[in-house]
């Protein structure tokens, strides 16, 4: 029986892989280098740390990832601070349902604390939550399980109770990974192969008849 939803952030809660794409590609140009589209999908989902520590390596950077970390975390909060944010479409509606229907509800994000938090509180969400783990509280970034993992413990609930929404390849993998039921959020650009979730949904709003089912 399902008890509790567990939200990727960037993609799922706010329409943000765009702006940190563009924010990213600001970083990279500093850093005297570009990605393609193509390669810049394979760190969607991944920590800042595990995404700078790879391209470091490939580009023989001489700055090290804390050097670089700071440099990216500069570029983001500038811009995090003063802009204003949009929730994803039905996501107020979707939380105020759950809720209602009696189900535990966590934030299970690569991004740093810092800024889910702002993030969070700037959509005016971060009270729905019963736990927030985030990319810095875990060891071992999605791909692997471990953040699910924590967010369930947090929930006090075993992982088969836990129904994760995502939009990127890492994160479905690591939420079927940690055993968990996976419903694939597609956003409109289609790079992320979400073949492996569960279902597959392009709006919160369809989200909410899936987990109807699961109930």
């Amino acid at each position: 029986m399902i008890k509790a939803l567990i939200f990727d952030m960037d993609g799922v809660l706010i329409d943000s892989e765009p702006i940190y794409k563009k924010l990213n590609a600001k970083l990279f140009n500093q850093l005297g280098f570009s990605l393609t589209d193509e390669e810049y999908s394979q760190f969607v989902g991944t920590t800042d740390e595990k995404m700078l520590s790879e391209l470091r390596e490939r580009f023989s950077l001489n700055k090290t990832v804390t050097e670089m970390n700071a440099m990216r975390e500069t570029i983001h909060m500038d811009f995090f601070k003063s802009a204003e944010l949009t929730p994803m479409d039905d996501l107020h509606e979707l939380l105020e349902w759950a809720k209602m229907s009696g189900l535990k509800l966590a934030v299970a994000s690569s991004t740093d604390e810092k800024f889910v938090l702002l993030i969070l509180e700037k959509i005016g969400v971060i009270d729905c939550f019963h736990t927030i783990v985030c990319g810095n509280h875990i060891r071992h970034s999605k791909p692997a399980p471990d953040i699910f993992l924590k967010a369930a413990r947090n929930l006090e609930l075993p992982p088969n109770q836990c129904i994760v929404i995502e939009d990127s390849a890492n994160g479905v993998k690591a939420g079927k990974s940690a055993g968990m039921y996976v419903i694939g959020f597609q956003s409109d650009d289609g790079v992320q192969d979400l073949s492996d979730s569960g279902r597959l949904i392009h709006s919160l709003n369809q989200a909410k008849q899936v987990i109807k089912e699961c109930l």
